[in-house]
């Protein structure tokens, strides 16, 4: 995996993150998104909407399984075939 090296750029984040390799699954809880397309092409479209995508992420911690609820704030697709997926937790 990839050394995690901290952004050169400012730091906008709300809590500190530490590095961690576990197992993670993500559950879409009852999607369906509706929003306004800003642009279209023979290979994707790109749309916003204001209706958040609600998860469920088990996550183990220690060994354990946990389960957290929470909300998609980023999908990215990554060098490969590899996707990056960003969770804020419930409070």
């Amino acid at each position: 995996m990839d050394d995690h090296k901290p952004s050169t750029t400012g730091e906008r984040r709300a809590s500190n993150r530490v590095s961690a390799e576990s197992r993670v699954r993500l559950f879409l809880d009852g999607l369906e998104l509706e929003g306004r397309s800003e642009n279209l092409s023979d290979r994707g479209v790109l749309f916003y909407t204001d209706e958040p995508v609600r998860v469920t992420i088990e996550l183990e911690e220690d060994g354990v399984m946990m389960r957290r609820t929470g909300q998609l704030t980023r999908l990215q697709s990554m060098r490969g075939e590899s996707t990056g997926w960003a969770v804020e937790f419930d409070r």
